[in-house]
């Protein structure tokens, strides 16, 4: 789980990608599947949730940095950890905690004020007005448009590999707003580092291929081919 906290932008450019209804294209909702609005979570919590995030980031720096992450370690309150030279560095802060299982967690990180929040933040969820996130389909870039109390999920590479290749996981992307900050709450759901993934035996055959080979630690090798701008299903091909 993490929550994130846009403060800065970091060209503003990158957020005229506007899809307009007029457009003899389908819109940016016609391109992805419907964005989870029936999942029965109520709108009162799904506003909590928004609420002690800002909450937390709204917090003095003296405070934040009470449940800041040690040094390459994921956990914590930061920026993104150096792994590159070349790395380009956003302008956003995370909280970044691990949920499940339960006696991994690590409770001295998870903050105490504001009081709320330690049963408050436990699911994905957007910005509630601020639109940022964006799809590339065909080589170009789609916006999503808000739902204010909609989920909106996303495969990752992970699941690309271990459907070997039925699943696509879409490149995505977030900008930022130039005159409003913007806040996004987001679980991670993954395999733990020490299990192997990889395609599912029965989905490769003569006419499917192996497309990955089997991969360990697949979150770390993501973020840091991330930060070191390459694609990291590019690095389990078969």
């Amino acid at each position: 789980m993490a929550a994130n906290f846009t403060q800065n932008p970091l060209d503003p450019t990158h957020s005229r990608d506007p899809i307009h209804p007029q457009s003899p294209k389908p819109n940016s909702l016609d391109r992805v599947h419907p964005l989870a609005i029936g999942h029965g979570i109520s709108n009162s919590l799904l506003d909590k949730i928004r609420e002690v995030s800002i909450d937390f980031f709204s917090l003095p720096m003296e405070e934040k940095q009470k449940y800041a992450r040690a040094v390459n370690e994921a956990e914590g309150y930061g920026s993104d950890r150096i792994v590159s030279d070349k790395q380009v560095h956003d302008w956003s802060h995370r909280l970044s905690l691990k949920v499940f299982p339960q006696r991994k967690r690590r409770l001295n990180l998870w903050p105490q004020i504001p009081q709320d929040f330690r049963s408050g933040i436990t699911i994905l969820l957007q910005d509630k007005e601020v639109e940022g996130l964006q799809i590339l389909v065909d080589g170009k870039w789609y916006r999503v448009p808000v739902i204010p109390h909609a989920l909106v999920v996303n495969l990752g590479y992970q699941m690309q590999i271990m459907s070997n290749g039925i699943y696509k996981s879409p490149m995505h992307r977030v900008v930022t707003n130039t005159e409003k900050l913007r806040i996004s709450v987001a679980s991670f759901i993954e395999p733990d580092p020490d299990n192997e993934i990889g395609p599912v035996e029965h989905l490769i055959d003569e006419q499917r291929l192996r497309l990955y080979i089997n991969v360990k630690n697949y979150g770390i090798i993501n973020y840091e081919c991330y930060q070191k701008r390459l694609v990291a299903l590019e690095t389990v091909q078969v």
